[in-house]
């Protein structure tokens, strides 16, 4: 099974010039959950899939297939997919072709998200699926977009894929380090020509992990809280030489049952993919998680980190 994550986003309306928070409620006279239902609204009424242009060639198409609205809160699930690549499927039981793909097909894999609108408050939250990393929030701010910009002439609305320092703060509190990650995207010609692919030896990347025995955990809250008061991560650890100065610094978090992978590369890009695999029923079928199941465990998502962002408010 394809991992399962759900990611979350913070949404920010302020005015334009002063950089006022807005409520969600009155952005410039209008609710920001009544803009964002009309939208999702017109597009689920297309009974065919959208495609649009990207960078280059490069094409994506995007069909809403379900949209629920209950009080604050907008639940749907997006087909979306990009073409580009042609290739062929093999079916891995009988190891015959099934069938081609051209270059202009892109594969609609159909994705979940829920929106949090509340009216009193300044921030919203969007929580989006993705499937091995891939996932359609591009699409989503995109197919928004223009309503945002007809509808709030004054407003900017910003999207932000990091965790707030409450949220950092309450996971690092309350959780424990499972283990962490450093990655190098270049490693030494001489390792890289013998083990990489012939002609790329610049796509072998390296990785070096901290694991806690089984049972166990990291003790990583210092060094941690360290990173909080805006030391970078990458220069919290004594590495081995060939990973000084890493490209990429990820821990894994045991929080309530389940796994939170953070990058703390950038402090202030920093998103956390909430590891979903083994609490959502899946179709064997298809591999799609089963949208009243991943609804359930989304919904305790935006509860958890609704309930912090009004305690910092």
């Amino acid at each position: 099974m394809r991992k399962i994550t759900l990611v979350p986003y913070a949404i920010h309306p302020f005015e334009k010039d002063t950089r006022e928070a807005r409520e969600l409620g009155d952005v410039e006279g209008k609710s920001m959950l009544s803009v964002i239902t009309a939208a999702l609204t017109r597009l689920a009424a297309i009974q065919a899939p959208t495609t649009v242009s990207l960078s280059g060639p490069i094409k994506s198409a995007y069909q809403l297939s379900r949209l629920e609205c209950s009080g604050q809160r907008i639940t749907g699930q997006l087909e979306y997919g990009i073409d580009g690549i042609a290739g062929r499927g093999v079916n891995t039981g009988s190891g015959q072709n099934s069938y081609r793909r051209t270059v202009n097909d892109a594969e609609i894999i159909p994705y979940f998200f829920q929106f949090d609108l509340p009216a009193s408050a300044k921030q919203g939250l969007l929580v989006v699926q993705n499937m091995s990393n891939r996932g359609p929030v591009g699409a989503l701010r995109s197919i928004l977009q223009e309503d945002f910009r007809r509808e709030f002439r004054e407003t900017t609305i910003q999207y932000e894929d990091l965790i707030p320092d409450a949220v950092l703060r309450k996971f690092f509190e309350e959780g424990e380090a499972k283990e962490i990650e450093f990655y190098k995207y270049s490693v030494a010609p001489e390792i890289a020509t013998e083990v990489g692919k012939e002609n790329e030896p610049s796509k072998v990347h390296a990785k070096y992990t901290l694991v806690a025995a089984r049972k166990n955990y990291l003790g990583l809250r210092p060094k941690l809280n360290q990173f909080l008061r805006g030391e970078p991560a990458r220069t919290l650890f004594s590495l081995p030489a060939d990973f000084a100065e890493p490209d990429k610094v990820t821990v894994v978090m045991q929080i309530n049952g389940s796994e939170k992978r953070i990058e703390l590369t950038n402090r202030h890009h920093i998103r956390a993919a909430i590891d979903v695999s083994n609490h959502v029923l899946v179709d064997p079928t298809t591999g799609y998680p089963d949208f009243e199941s991943i609804r359930e465990v989304s919904t305790g998502v935006v509860d958890e980190y609704r309930s912090i962002l009004d305690s910092t408010a």
